[in-house]
């Protein structure tokens, strides 16, 4: 690979990581109480705005920091979102759940 991709690549990641970490700041901002919460798409709208990014646009980048981000549930429908929820407490009973796509699988 081009030495000048290679840095294109970098300067991208590093941009990519100044996203998640915004995000991730809003994120640990919530209680512990699995209880409170944060819509996927409003955070993604809110992060995205600071970017000059639309939140739709956002929204499918964010789906890689939201899955499996510790110490958190993700809930889909109308009382969905991102809660914070105390490990070794019992709330954190449902399993992560994206409704979007499953992003271990392979896109062939």
């Amino acid at each position: 690979m081009r030495d000048e991709v290679k840095k294109h690549i970098e300067d991208s990641l590093a941009k990519i990581r100044a996203i998640y970490e915004k995000a991730a700041e809003r994120i640990e901002t919530l209680p512990v109480d699995g209880k409170s919460k944060i819509p996927g798409t409003t955070l993604a709208a809110e992060v995205g705005k600071e970017f000059g990014i639309a939140g739709p646009t956002m929204y499918p980048t964010m789906l890689f920091l939201y899955k499996d981000y510790p110490g958190t549930v993700l809930k889909k429908g109308a009382h969905g979102g991102i809660y914070r929820v105390d490990p070794k407490a019992a709330v954190a009973d449902e399993p992560a759940v994206i409704d979007v796509v499953e992003l271990d699988n392979d896109s062939k």
